[in-house]
């Protein structure tokens, strides 16, 4: 997927805010995009503004309709801001953000959890 979307320049992580899980989560095109080295005008639910307050030089937050189109036209006008900033979310999406380490992460807790089992001593 990381190599149709690397045919673009920005990648749009919209979402809607619509129920608990829709604030909470994060979706996976948000990583995509960052893999692929776009920048990423995100929507501001809690979990995409957390996000991107963590990572700001990845891309931007927006609120509505005319935030949005502020992001864009900043980027179609400033090149050298758009080009830095899909650098930016390529070493994060390469060497941070990806299943990679996060599967590391994922493995130690299952690990862990499962070390901490009772035995079935039968």
């Amino acid at each position: 997927m990381c190599y149709i979307a690397a045919k673009f320049d920005i990648g749009l992580a919209s979402e809607t805010g619509f129920s608990l899980n829709n604030n909470i989560a994060l979706s996976n095109k948000i990583f995509t995009y960052m893999q692929s080295g776009l920048a990423v005008a995100a929507s501001n639910t809690p979990a995409q503004s957390a996000l991107m307050q963590q990572y700001p030089e990845t891309g931007k937050t927006y609120s509505n309709a005319k935030e949005l189109s502020i992001i864009l036209t900043g980027y179609d006008q400033n090149r050298e801001l758009l080009f830095q900033t899909k650098n930016e979310a390529f070493k994060i999406g390469q060497n941070q953000l990806n299943w990679e380490n996060e599967s590391r992460k994922f493995l130690n807790v299952v690990e862990r959890a499962l070390i901490a089992l009772p035995k079935n001593e039968n």
